[in-house]
């Protein structure tokens, strides 16, 4: 089954990174003196594969039970569909729209063209690819899983097509995360960084619950989808260590040390002291002679 191949994945990559953060941690305590893994890098592709397991144990016991609807998706289903509002549909529908691939995807395009502006190439890209990731992602899994809607009787706005994971909430936990991601990463107040992640986490949480308003998708298809949308997340936070790890080595690399350039003009001014490389002269010009020396009292005594 393709959810027991998922599973697969997963514990061959959590296989991986065990391997991995040991060999690190045995490097460390031997004093090694270039280290496999940076703790950051090691740290962000932990989460990436533990986000990535959870959601891949998830869709396995979705499918173990039939793929149709577990306890916790009858019990939340209940609960909204006994408790919608005109005021909750509409903005249940205006977040069908913003956050879908159309919206989210101008959006990615026009914060990538800014970063480029800026110079900032590699947030760039990892922001213009997030549309594509996304709907790849989610497309292949659904066809993988292939687990029915919910009832068609219930849904206020018809949704063909397969359901799990949440394709909305795969898109906006992808593009929004990888934005709020690179702006963070190179923003220096603590406010900007608390707010950018808020609103980041706000407006996923409310697009993948209104999925589930709509009638359109599970609870599980939409946990499932904040997983692997924040486990991509997670392996872009790890590109951007890694890159900024590689521009520090070079740099101190480049860089002269705090002593070079005295050290530079010494052994400069030492060459020049000591130099026996042979010069030119002018014949013409008799032979400098050494400093002349006043006679002493003994010189004069006898010249009298």
């Amino acid at each position: 089954m393709f959810a027991d191949r998922m599973e697969l994945v997963a514990a061959v990559a959590a296989t991986g990174w065990i391997v991995l953060a040991g060999t690190t941690v045995v490097a460390r305590r031997r004093a090694v003196p270039r280290r496999l893994v940076p703790p950051g890098v090691l740290v962000a592709s932990g989460v990436a594969t533990l986000l990535f397991g959870v959601a891949a144990a998830l869709a396995d016991h979705v499918a173990d039970a039939g793929k149709g609807p577990t306890g916790y998706d009858s019990a939340v289903w209940t609960f909204v569909v006994e408790h919608r509002t005109i005021a909750g549909t509409v903005l249940a529908s205006a977040l069908r729209v913003g956050g879908g691939i159309v919206a989210l995807g101008a959006l990615a395009c026009a914060v990538g063209l800014l970063l480029v502006l800026r110079g900032r190439r590699l947030d760039a890209l990892l922001v213009a690819a997030t549309p594509l990731v996304s709907t790849v992602l989610g497309d292949t899994l659904k066809l993988g899983y292939g687990r029915p809607r919910p009832p068609a009787a219930e849904q206020l706005i018809p949704e063909a097509g397969f359901s799990l994971p949440s394709g909305h909430t795969v898109d906006a936990t992808v593009v929004l995360g990888v934005i709020a991601l690179v702006l963070v990463a190179r923003t220096a107040s603590r406010r900007r960084r608390v707010a950018t992640v808020a609103a980041a986490t706000v407006t996923i949480a409310a697009a993948g619950a209104g999925r589930v308003y709509l009638g359109v998708h599970w609870a599980t298809d939409v946990v499932t989808g904040w997983l692997l949308g924040a486990a991509w997340v997670a392996l872009c936070a790890v590109v951007l260590l890694l890159a900024e790890g590689t521009c520090r080595n070079l740099l101190g690399a480049r860089a002269p040390g705090p002593g070079s350039e005295m050290r530079s003009q010494t052994t400069t001014t030492g060459q020049g002291a000591n130099s026996t490389s042979p010069r030119l002269v002018d014949p013409s010009i008799p032979p400098a002679s050494g400093p002349r020396r006043r006679p002493t009292t003994t010189a004069r005594a006898s010249a009298a």
